[in-house]
């Protein structure tokens, strides 16, 4: 058999002092932090103005597809991704992973150097083992071919951001 117990009644006072600290404290997390560090540029670049984003085009690397996307960039910080219009493959649309991947950019475990195997390595020693691993390709067959995002599609240069690798 069941044991119906009964639970303590709790009154109309009680109640609201519980939904007030809740309401409160969900209130107080959705307040916005100040900025504790915001410098500004000492010298800034001719292509800035402050307050006012500018665009670059890039490719995606969010999946396989290697979509053509428009970077906003404010003050500096990329802050929106879009479909890039003109682009053959995409004609401007843009995956939900690929407009997430913006989140990747300041995601504390990422990758800020190349590595092999999980250690770090150089530029120069990543493009030896990438360039040993297509020549092995081309001897085992000759008829092979592969695609990169960086590659040209249909008369489309890489992006400025493809070609152009972060110091190590």
């Amino acid at each position: 058999m069941c044991a119906i117990t009964e639970t303590p009644r709790t009154d109309r006072r009680s109640f609201l002092k519980v939904l007030g600290i809740g309401a409160a404290a969900s209130l107080a997390a959705c307040k916005r932090r100040p900025v504790e560090h915001a410098l500004p540029y000492l010298v800034p670049p001719e292509e800035i103005t402050p307050g006012v984003p500018v665009r670059y085009a890039s490719t995606c690397a969010a999946c396989p597809a290697a979509c053509g996307l428009l970077v906003s960039v404010l003050d500096g910080r990329p802050v929106k991704l879009e479909g890039r219009p003109d682009h053959p493959l995409s004609g401007g649309g843009l995956c939900a992973t690929g407009q997430a991947d913006l989140r990747a950019l300041y995601d504390a475990g990422r990758l800020r150097a190349p590595s092999l195997g999980g250690k770090p390595a150089t530029w120069a020693a990543l493009d030896a083992y990438v360039a040993a691993g297509l020549e092995g390709l081309r001897r085992s067959s000759p008829a092979a071919t592969y695609a990169s995002s960086a590659a040209q599609v249909a008369g489309f240069p890489p992006s400025e951001g493809a070609r152009r690798r972060p110091a190590a």
